[in-house]
């Protein structure tokens, strides 16, 4: 019997994940190539003296608003600086609050749309604090960058904006509608932001799907730490009025019973405990 020859080609056609893999190489690539222009924005970044915690900087803290709102627009990102309204002090000044900026990148009703949360005011820093370099300086030693606000938080924004010029230096489409969130008082409880979004909720929330929150941890120079959840503290007082008069615990304690013993035992009871 003679053999039928196969008249089969083996394809060479890459296949999808062999196409992505070629694509983060060559964004990887660029990246590295770049490298230079991303750590510039960075250190321009760094330079702003942004603590929302003190009066002192809060010129800094505005202008580094507005100055993330040009670098977000420089890349496409369409931007609002939404005012706050004002801040007051301990000893009843008034000052301005930072805007919060709201921005979008694409508004496709077929793709899924990502809100991004983020700030970039600080915590007050001086060298005399046992800092070895100038904290609004940014310094480079040993491949590691160091200033207030790399780890927490002006890197993690600035890198957002990194990535998509990045990706539209190649043509690449962002297969999601991104919405971004990034505020400057975050050490100082937030204060403006929920305003913001309360008022904006019913269009500019309406279509969002998911929420990445841009402020984590790395666990080491090539992992980072993704958190798919976060948990708060919510703490109360309470104050139970009893009986008309002290009774003294060690001649009536046992015999009348305590008031707030019992809202304890009631709260534990509660379905909200």
């Amino acid at each position: 019997m003679g053999l039928r020859q196969s008249s089969y080609i083996p394809s060479c056609t890459p296949s999808s994940e062999d196409r992505k893999a070629a694509t983060l190489d060559m964004l990887f690539r660029s990246i590295e190539l770049h490298e230079r222009a991303h750590v510039d924005r960075l250190r321009k970044a760094i330079s702003f003296r942004s603590v929302s915690l003190e009066k002192a900087y809060r010129k800094d803290l505005i202008q580094t608003m507005y100055w993330l709102k040009e670098q977000m627009g420089s890349v496409g990102i369409t931007c609002e600086a939404v005012a706050t309204g004002m801040q007051e002090m301990l000893n009843g000044e008034r000052i301005d609050l930072p805007p919060v900026i709201l921005a979008q990148l694409g508004t496709s009703p077929n793709k899924k749309t990502l809100l991004v949360y983020g700030y970039v005011d600080v915590e007050p820093a001086d060298k005399k604090d046992g800092w070895k370099t100038e904290p609004f300086k940014l310094a480079e030693k040993d491949g590691q960058l160091y200033g207030r606000g790399v780890a927490d938080n002006k890197a993690a924004v600035i890198l957002w904006i990194s990535a998509i010029e990045m990706l539209q230096k190649h043509n690449i489409d962002i297969p999601l509608n991104i919405k971004f969130c990034f505020e400057g008082m975050a050490h100082c409880g937030s204060l403006g932001v929920e305003w913001v979004l309360r008022k904006r909720s019913e269009i500019w929330l309406q279509d969002v799907d998911f929420v990445c929150i841009t402020d984590g941890q790395w666990l080491g120079n090539r992992k980072p730490c993704l958190s798919y959840g976060a948990r708060g503290v919510c703490q109360f007082r309470i104050e139970v009025s009893t009986e008309g008069r002290d009774l003294h615990s060690g001649v009536h304690g046992g015999a009348v019973g305590g008031k707030a013993e019992g809202r304890i035992s009631d709260c534990r009871k509660s379905s909200l405990y």
